[in-house]
């Protein structure tokens, strides 16, 4: 099966969209060196809450303090607010463990609602997962938006040293890119690197 990605599958399914599709994807791993994902070399843009970000094999890794029952990964800057825009996101990641209650993603904006997916309630320790979830930014916000990843657990003591280990993250701006009408599953069957 050839690589599918969103130079090619997305002109096979809708052929009338705008040439440069997908311009506003934003390939978080990628680095600036011609365009080669290598995995994640720095944590620059990323911040934490609860946790401490470090990297590891090209991987972010994301360990809960036990300040609270979850550890917070964000990344900042992502994409300008505005009310109705639709964003998807993709995560490839794995837990060290398999006692974490729920793993989410979340967008927030300066005075807009945050926003909540919930995109799995059960783990198995080190083995990895690829989820993702869409977006419509409600109003009130303004700025950039940020996305959160959490990982979650029982209480704080749970939390504790547990890591969140990010192998890649994908997002695109579906309105900026005139993909509204493309459905989730059709965004996840897309290779992670054009």
């Amino acid at each position: 099966m050839r690589n599918r990605t969103c130079q090619t599958i997305l002109p096979e399914i809708y052929p009338a969209i705008k040439p440069n599709i997908c311009a506003n994807t934003i390939y978080v791993n990628r680095i600036a060196n011609n365009g080669v994902a290598a995995g994640f070399l720095a944590t620059t843009g990323w911040s934490t809450n609860a946790a401490t970000n470090t990297i590891s094999g090209g991987k972010l890794l994301n360990t809960a303090s036990g300040a609270q029952s979850s550890g917070y990964c964000i990344y900042s800057g992502v994409n300008a607010y505005a009310s109705g825009k639709k964003i998807y996101v993709r995560i490839q990641y794995e837990l060290d463990n398999a006692v974490a209650v729920s793993a989410r993603i979340l967008i927030t904006a300066t005075g807009m609602s945050i926003q909540t997916a919930y995109i799995r309630y059960s783990f198995a320790a080190d083995t990895e997962y690829a989820d993702s979830a869409v977006f419509t930014l409600p109003a009130g916000g303004s700025g950039n938006f940020n996305i959160q990843f959490l990982h979650s657990y029982t209480d704080a003591t749970a939390a504790t040293n547990k890591v969140l280990r990010i192998k890649k993250v994908m997002v695109i701006d579906q309105t900026a890119d005139n993909l509204s009408g493309i459905s989730q599953a059709e965004l996840d069957s897309l290779a992670w690197i054009a």
